[in-house]
């Protein structure tokens, strides 16, 4: 009988560390694939936002001008609400070199943001990065938001 106790326990014993061991691979696994997707949806939206960037630079002459707090011509401006579309860009915002909100997506008439608003009021984290040159992105919730994608970086 002591024999047959030691048996089953010993079994037992070895059932549970299997079990728990699995689990915890599994976790662990688990935890490994959310950080190699959130990496890759990151790198990708980081590589996306330059792409975007060199896109319109290198075919509206007049940014830098309507950066700075010039007219948008309209040529421009149907360029603007055309790449609205390119790449899964859903907004973008425009800021003068001195850090000065010039223009939102969700209007292209120049003057409609509050141009008193500099990079650092708005959005200190982005003020931080044209600071140290490193990009940051991170996943956002849209879903409260009607004019946002459910998941959006």
């Amino acid at each position: 009988m002591n024999l047959l106790y030691r048996y089953c326990t010993s079994l037992w014993f070895l059932v549970v560390m299997v079990a728990l061991l699995a689990v915890l691979t599994g976790a662990s696994s688990y935890g490994v694939a959310l950080l190699a997707a959130d990496r890759s949806v990151k790198r990708q939206a980081e590589n996306l936002a330059q792409d975007w960037a060199r896109f319109i630079s290198g075919r509206m002459p007049s940014l830098e001008q309507v950066a700075d707090g010039g007219a948008i011509s309209e040529p421009d401006r149907q360029l603007l609400e055309d790449v609205k579309q390119f790449g899964d860009v859903f907004r973008f915002k425009l800021f003068s070199s001195d850090g000065r909100l010039r223009l939102v997506s969700d209007n292209l008439n120049p003057g409609h943001a509050d141009l008193g608003e500099t990079l650092g009021d708005h959005n200190r984290k982005a003020a931080g990065v044209v600071q140290s040159g490193v990009a940051y992105t991170s996943l956002e919730d849209g879903t409260a938001k009607p004019d946002r994608p459910d998941v959006y970086a």
